[in-house]
């Protein structure tokens, strides 16, 4: 074999060669991409089935069934002393609040507006059932914010919050019983729900609750949605998008507890 000749077979041989590794690369390139891509649809499969999981147990407890009953016994006790014009008022906000839990249950989102008016009724009738506890409250939403026709969140994702405000802050507060629930705008494709109520505080809810003084001392309900925005959020890091406030007033008096929670939203 001339020279000329074993300079182009080593050149063909070296490029052979660099050919065969730029290939082997790119093969295992490809293989590893695609672990990672079947190790990701694995996992994204595993949290919508977990975050399906969770949206059922919240359904379950979406309303509580003290809550339920005590309202229906609040309205019959209208009726038998002759409020009938209260009876009626309240027996048709009862109504509209059951339909509205029930349409949400085949839905994953919900406009903000609806969750709003879904907690105000949700609000008017533990008044109603609370007649020597009622409370004022308040609903603030954000100028900034575009419609809350147009803005999506995760259905009576903040609800169980605010019926902890109710039961565990305010209840055993003796009068000046106030909630207030502002919406505010946070990150991209994010709202800030401040639930804050001047209750009794966390320290003496613990002892009410410490002697069997509320309807649902588990608090499973605040439990499910945490675990909800946790998947909502893909972490287990509850601190950033759950944050507890305790007040204070002069003379470092309980004043109630403030509640900030970051909703993921979708905007149509």
């Amino acid at each position: 074999m001339s020279e000329p000749q074993v300079k182009i077979f080593g050149f063909f041989l070296v490029t052979t060669v660099i050919l065969l590794l730029l290939a082997t690369i790119v093969l295992v390139f490809v293989v590893l991409y695609q672990r990672k891509l079947i190790s990701y649809i694995r996992s994204e499969e595993k949290l919508k089935l977990r975050l399906i999981d969770s949206e059922n147990k919240a359904l379950r407890l979406q309303i509580n069934p003290h809550f339920l009953f005590n309202t229906l016994n609040s309205i019959n006790a209208c009726i038998l002393t002759a409020e009938r014009k209260v009876a009626s008022r309240n027996l048709i906000k009862f109504a509209k609040l059951m339909r509205m839990v029930l349409n949400n249950t085949s839905r994953q989102t919900v406009s903000l507006s609806e969750e709003l008016e879904t907690i105000k009724l949700y609000m008017d009738l533990e008044n109603l059932r609370r007649a020597d506890a009622g409370f004022e409250y308040e609903i603030i939403v954000d100028p900034s914010l575009s419609s809350t026709d147009d803005i999506n969140v995760p259905p009576l994702i903040f609800q169980p919050f605010v019926e902890n405000a109710i039961i565990h802050g305010l209840s055993h507060k003796n009068s000046d019983r106030k909630l207030s629930i502002k919406v505010m705008a946070d990150a991209e494709k994010q709202i800030r729900i401040c639930i804050e109520d001047n209750g009794v505080g966390r320290e003496a809810s613990a002892q009410y609750r410490k002697h069997g003084a509320y309807e649902d001392q588990k608090g499973t309900g605040m439990q499910v949605s945490a675990d909800r925005l946790c998947l909502l959020h893909k972490t287990m890091d509850v601190t950033r998008f759950l944050k507890v406030t305790d007040l204070f007033a002069a003379g470092d008096q309980p004043a109630g507890t403030r509640v900030e929670i970051a909703v993921p939203v979708e905007e149509d």
